[in-house]
């Protein structure tokens, strides 16, 4: 997500599509694995609140 919010990125919307397909496509279900990716998305809330403001991505 960090990546997302770099000055130098071109394409935000870009950079969470990729995200998103990764989470999406990129194994079969593991709840472990899961969970370890959602507890890293909450713990940086501020980064994601900072995405939903950004007019770029709309």
């Amino acid at each position: 997500m960090d990546l997302a919010v770099a000055e130098t990125v071109k394409s935000r919307a870009g950079v969470i599509e990729l995200l998103q397909t990764v989470l999406e496509h990129g194994n079969p279900p593991q709840p472990k694995v899961q969970l370890q990716a959602h507890e890293a998305v909450l713990s940086r809330r501020p980064t994601a609140a900072q995405l939903t403001h950004d007019v770029t991505l709309r």
